[in-house]
């Protein structure tokens, strides 16, 4: 439940700091993107019940605790997509799950949200293959899940990152 609690906490605050109105790096404030933090990219595709190509920024950041990798989606309804780790983050395979409580060190935890519906990791892995001081780079194929008793959604998001440091 901490972890779950957590999770939505940084859901919230991500979601606040990629709808600002001045992160296009037109700001004239020498940052960039608006908001001061260096970024990477992504690119994915969605398929199952729901399909489509995506992309945007990816970062990761250490929160509660946890390494966070988090993907943006520059277009449409996609707000993020996220993988906490157990630190420290190695080149590796790491198995998908949903918010457990009892994560080990070869699992991440994995959500994502197309602005409709909360998903979480149902299988899968993401694959670390490169870890530097300021840079995380990985592939990954996760199967997502949301349900709620009365509905149930599948998708599969497969793509690859390389996230910055915040």
């Amino acid at each position: 439940m901490k972890r779950f609690s957590a999770l939505l906490m940084m859901f919230g605050a991500l979601t606040f700091t990629a709808c600002s109105d001045d992160d296009d790096g037109e700001n004239g404030n020498g940052n960039g993107n608006g908001n001061g933090m260096s970024v990477g990219t992504f690119e994915a595709s969605v398929s199952g019940d729901i399909t489509e190509d995506i992309n945007g920024i990816a970062y990761y950041e250490t929160v509660s605790g946890d390494v966070a990798i988090t993907l943006f989606v520059s277009f449409n309804n996609w707000p993020f997509i996220t993988f906490l780790f157990n630190p420290p983050v190695e080149e590796g395979i790491y198995t998908a799950i949903g918010t457990a409580t009892d994560q080990e060190d070869d699992e991440t935890n994995a959500s994502a949200s197309n602005g409709n519906f909360l998903f979480f990791g149902n299988g899968g892995s993401v694959t670390i293959t490169n870890v530097q001081s300021e840079q995380i780079d990985g592939e990954f194929t996760v199967n997502f899940q949301y349900s709620d008793g009365t509905e149930e959604v599948n998708i599969v998001i497969d793509g690859q990152f390389s996230a910055e440091k915040d």
